[in-house]
């Protein structure tokens, strides 16, 4: 399984790093050295079906949303588990599955045009660290690899990749740490307290 934060220099030059190497070491790196603490979502955020944005679902992969993190191919989900877009307090982008959603918000309104609004449950807690200068490359930046984001095709292996610079927060999910994603350090400031 990959996952991990990778130095971008490590993508761009393939003569001085394998990517099976540098994704591995990022992997180590980011499941055993970081420092973990537990944070919590504060703020309301917006959402509905993807289905009921986009109506032809035939085309959904065509598209792009367009996201902190990066360009992501829109999900089409499943009839059982379908695909939701979130909007948040600046109205910055996501997509989520509805059983996800719905397990760290509750619905508290719908308005006309279909909106959910989902208040965060108090009780769903995160682990997050802020990612420093080491961790990144000589710019600043660093890759995330993630269960969505930027489709990536690194040697062979289909991989999703979210972006981020110093500063910026890697939160995951304390059941599944595999659920991992970058907040943009305004937002986390905004929308998250820690514990």
């Amino acid at each position: 399984e990959f996952g991990g934060i990778i130095n971008l220099n490590q993508l761009a030059n393939k003569k001085e790093h394998s990517m099976t190497t540098a994704i591995s070491s990022a992997i180590i790196g980011y499941d055993r050295s970081l420092a973990y603490k537990l944070a919590c979502k504060t703020k309301s955020i917006r959402a509905k079906l993807l289905t009921s944005i986009l109506v032809d679902d035939s085309v959904l992969t065509k598209f792009l949303l367009d996201t902190i993190e990066g360009h992501q191919v829109l999900k089409v989900g499943t009839k059982d588990n379908p695909t939701m877009v979130c909007i948040g307090i600046d109205n910055d982008a996501w997509q989520q599955t509805q059983k996800k959603l719905l397990d760290k918000y509750t619905v508290v309104a719908i308005d006309g045009s279909g909106w959910l609004t989902c208040d965060p449950k108090p009780d769903k807690e995160t682990e997050a660290v802020e990612i420093t200068a080491d961790q990144c490359d000589s710019d600043g930046k660093f890759a995330l690899v993630a269960a969505w984001g930027e489709e990536r095709q690194i040697e062979g292996v289909q991989t999703f990749l979210q972006y981020g610079k110093v500063g910026d927060i890697v939160c995951r999910n304390p059941e599944d740490i595999a659920d991992r994603w970058i907040v943009a350090r305004k937002f986390f400031n905004a929308t998250y307290e820690w514990k």
